[in-house]
């Protein structure tokens, strides 16, 4: 499977798949960023529109910055890569 962030939607789908892959659980997600987990879910899930202002602490939590949008970043098997290059 990859995944090439675009747009939101994909943004989102790959920061769900780096925290599944990563073993977080949305609860520690969710307390690391300071948000509940319903909404937290929601965001992921697509059902609710994620502030712009929590993309960078939703990033930053799973130990990337906005920088990697400028990369198409993708994942790969579950394994975190951008442009090519292993993180």
């Amino acid at each position: 499977m990859t995944i090439t962030i675009t747009d939101l939607n994909s943004l989102l789908k790959w920061a769900d798949t780096k925290r599944h892959h990563d073993g977080i659980t949305l609860d520690e997600l969710a307390k690391a960023i300071g948000v509940k987990p319903s909404r937290l879910g929601h965001w992921l899930a697509g059902r609710r529109k994620i502030p712009a202002d929590m993309l960078i602490p939703l990033l930053a939590a799973l130990g990337r910055d906005m920088a990697l949008l400028n990369r198409q970043p993708t994942l790969t098997d579950g394994s975190p890569r951008v442009a090519g290059k292993t993180p």
